[in-house]
């Protein structure tokens, strides 16, 4: 028996699937290339989901032919691109790494080595260095609470304090270096005009002025100088933005020929 195919009809059904919708609008979205997920906006979310839903799939499926078993001898929980393993033994823990990283190869993913690490149960070592960055933030920012108080030498002591304080951390805590830069640089980004408004109005001298946005520069470079991660250039390239429309207001042009020299090290 022959079956007549309607090729027509074929082409549009298969123009309805989802997965040929998806593509089309990735080919439009990117200049008719559909190389690679699109960055950017929320649809990236839905396609990353969709891919990453399938890498948990095959990954699953695979470490349970190693003999590892889910709820028994491993728990994965993973919040977008950030996958967590749970298990009893670092054996395990490789065994399922090793089983990611080659199921993400296969749609050419990377892992990003630079944030896997491993830490034993208690889990309080990321605490312990929040705790410490938001003691040393709050001593900073609480010298700018009345800054009629404060002198030169004053803020150069403890601008150069805080910044010992904070590759101490990032010593400590190498591992999680990116994330202690990115809290930092957030937290600054959080409070800054605040800060520095607030400073302005009491302070008559332009020029300590200036130099309250020097040594701020000096600091945000600095801090940024451990993680030239994308998300951390964006969070310095903003504090920059305010930085440079603070001194157009006391018409110092010597802060904006700073930041310049500064961005070229970046």
């Amino acid at each position: 028996m022959l079956i007549k195919v309607n090729r027509g009809n074929c082409e549009n059904r298969n123009g309805n699937r989802f997965s040929v919708i998806l593509d089309k609008i990735m080919q439009m979205s990117n200049f008719g290339e559909t190389n690679g997920i699109i960055v950017g906006p929320e649809f990236s979310r839905i396609v990353a989901e969709i891919v990453l839903c399938r890498i948990d799939k095959i990954a699953y499926e695979r470490i349970e032919h190693e003999n590892i078993f889910y709820k028994r001898d491993y728990e994965i929980v993973r919040s977008i691109d950030d996958i967590f393993i749970f298990t009893n033994s670092y054996h395990t823990a490789d065994v399922i790494k090793n089983i990611y990283i080659e199921v993400c190869n296969e749609y050419k993913l990377k892992i990003n080595e630079s944030k896997a690490f491993v830490e034993s149960n208690p889990f309080l070592k990321k605490h312990i260095c929040v705790v410490k960055l938001g003691r040393i933030l709050k001593e900073y920012f609480d010298l700018f609470e009345e800054p009629s108080s404060l002198n030169k030498p004053s803020v150069r002591r403890e601008t150069n304090t805080f910044i010992s304080e904070v590759r101490a951390i990032i010593i400590e805590f190498e591992k999680d270096k990116h994330s202690i830069v990115s809290f930092i640089l957030s937290a600054l980004e959080n409070v800054c005009k605040g800060l520095i408004s607030k400073s302005f109005g009491k302070i008559q001298s332009n020029e300590y002025k200036s130099y309250l946005l020097y040594k701020f520069v000096d600091l945000i470079h600095y801090v940024l100088t451990f993680s030239l991660t994308t998300q951390n250039v964006i969070k310095f390239s903003k504090l920059i933005v305010y930085i440079t429309n603070e001194s157009q207001i006391i018409n110092d042009n010597s802060i904006q020929e700073l930041i310049f020299y500064k961005t070229l090290e970046v």
